[in-house]
């Protein structure tokens, strides 16, 4: 792996990405979450007496929003990222220009700081107004939050490139995405074996949720929602870095 090309290419897809309309619809959608998490926080606290969750609500309904609505976005970006290269062929001019493992890795970099600049942007906008409507400005909840979510949106990106990978072409890549995208939350209930859950990022990911805004959970339980994804993490990149250099372009 060559660092200087890996930053060549996550610099490119940070510039196509922001350039591209599905981003900018995605960022206005997420915004709209945000807006409508502020909204539902304002007709709780008027239901609820003085202090319940004042300070947490507005983050909860954000975090299960993007928990369970994030992965459909990842997808929709992430799904043809390699593999309408593929279908096009402009990848036979990029692989023997650079390492394969600079390609693959510069992609993951790329997607995974677009999500995370967006989610960003929604938590920033959240605190702003936590601070100055609910007399809130802790910035535990949003900084983890951002950053479990980060993570959880990262496993997502590394399982839609293995699939854009192998894939012939986008819309292969797109149907195999959802499917996964279904196995992976079908596993997170665990059905009757428990060990399914352990290969889902929702899991994990629930996991961080209760241990943030729960104060009676065990401590241990953020480090297992972290650990997990980020195992999942390699996994993926590890396939990746497998599978690019066995695929024959």
């Amino acid at each position: 792996m060559n660092l200087h090309e890996t930053l060549i290419i996550c610099k490119d897809v940070l510039r196509n990405e922001f350039h591209n309309s599905r981003v900018l619809i995605t960022i206005i959608l997420f915004l709209i979450i945000s807006l409508l998490s502020i909204y539902s926080a304002s007709l709780i606290q008027m239901l609820l007496p003085n202090g319940v969750i004042s300070g947490s609500i507005i983050y909860i309904t954000t975090f299960l929003v993007l928990l369970l609505l994030g992965p459909i976005f990842v997808i929709a970006l992430s799904h043809n990222s390699i593999s309408s290269e593929i279908e096009s062929g402009t990848i036979r001019f990029i692989i023997p220009k650079m390492n394969r493992s600079s390609f693959i890795l510069g992609k993951f970099m790329g997607l995974t700081i677009v999500f995370s600049l967006i989610i960003g942007i929604v938590y920033v906008i959240l605190f702003v107004y936590s601070a100055l409507h609910m007399q809130t400005n802790t910035p535990l909840y949003p900084i983890l939050s951002w950053f479990l979510l980060s993570l959880y949106f990262a496993c997502f990106v590394g399982i839609c490139l293995n699939i854009s990978l192998l894939a012939n072409n986008s819309s292969s890549a797109l149907v195999l995405s959802i499917t996964s995208l279904i196995i992976l939350l079908a596993f997170s209930t665990g059905f009757k074996y428990e060990f399914l859950k352990y290969l889902s990022p929702t899991w994990y990911s629930f996991i961080g949720f209760d241990a943030t805004f729960n104060p009676k959970a065990a401590p241990m339980q953020i480090v297992k929602s972290i650990g997990g994804m980020l195992f999942l993490i390699t996994v993926s990149l590890v396939t990746l870095l497998y599978s690019a250099n066995r695929r024959d372009f």
